[in-house]
């Protein structure tokens, strides 16, 4: 059995108003059922947060061309600069139970998770083409890769790969942004980690975290004002035109 460690935290995003409020209800919980356990969260306004003592905040603005899926890569990589062990939540996630406060070391990453090419077969067959193409760029076998749901994650930096496991994440998820996939970030997770070389496993502790969890899936109450809707279509381009030049840099992989 491995050792436990109390070198850990939780993270999450936290975008505009809706998901800054439920990022400080699920901060709220945290201080009430893992007391001691810091929470780190990138949002674009800081100030919200001042007044939540478990809360270490900082500054981020959205990266992804149209959603942020694969932005959750940048609070876990500040996370894993302080901590040992990062535990990704969803912002709507709410706890009612009391948490762990010390878990055992691993290497790599745990979540849920399930054959990759089944899971496309079953819920998005539109998407299959795209990530063959793509596994051949990466010399990988999609029968040997796993999805992984996205809305509990732990990762460790014990072996010191969470650097590879995060360009691999950069990487991958651009190339599927850029080729229309801008959601189900599990298949980008599950391929960074297949190329990092960490098995798909699941612990007692991301157990104790995913059953006690109270997913909100705010996605589907939380409305967009007109503004907002705007906003996010100049956005989209913004970004999108941004990373279409950035991804000239490694021609071969992105448009070869």
């Amino acid at each position: 059995m491995n050792e436990k460690t109390k070198n850990f935290c939780f993270c999450t995003l936290a975008f505009n108003s809706p998901y800054r409020n439920m990022s400080r209800e699920l901060a709220h919980d945290l201080e009430k059922y893992a007391p001691g356990i810091k929470v780190l969260i990138g949002t674009d306004k800081v100030e919200d947060f001042k007044d939540c003592d478990n809360v270490i905040s900082y500054h981020q603005k959205q990266q992804g061309i149209l959603h942020c899926y694969n932005d959750k890569r940048f609070v876990l990589d500040f996370a894993l600069s302080q901590f040992d062990i990062a535990i990704f939540i969803d912002a709507d996630t709410r706890f009612y139970e009391p948490l762990p406060t010390e878990i055992e070391n691993f290497l790599g990453i745990q979540g849920t998770h399930k054959n990759l090419i089944k899971h496309i077969t079953k819920y998005r067959s539109d998407r299959l083409s795209v990530v063959q193409k793509l596994s051949e760029k990466l010399q990988i076998n999609l029968d040997e890769v796993s999805y992984f749901g996205e809305s509990i994650l732990m990762v460790s930096n014990q072996d010191n790969q969470a650097q590879i496991f995060l360009e691999n994440w950069r990487r991958i998820g651009l190339y599927l942004e850029l080729n229309g996939i801008h959601s189900g970030e599990g298949i980008t997770i599950g391929m960074a980690a297949f190329l990092a070389g960490w098995p798909s496993k699941k612990s007692q502790d991301w157990e104790t975290f995913n059953q006690i969890a109270q997913h909100i899936d705010a996605s589907t109450i939380v409305k967009k004002t007109p503004w907002q809707k705007l906003q996010q279509r100049l956005g989209y381009h913004y970004r999108l035109n941004k990373q279409r030049l950035l991804a000239l840099k490694d021609f071969n992989f992105y448009y070869g």
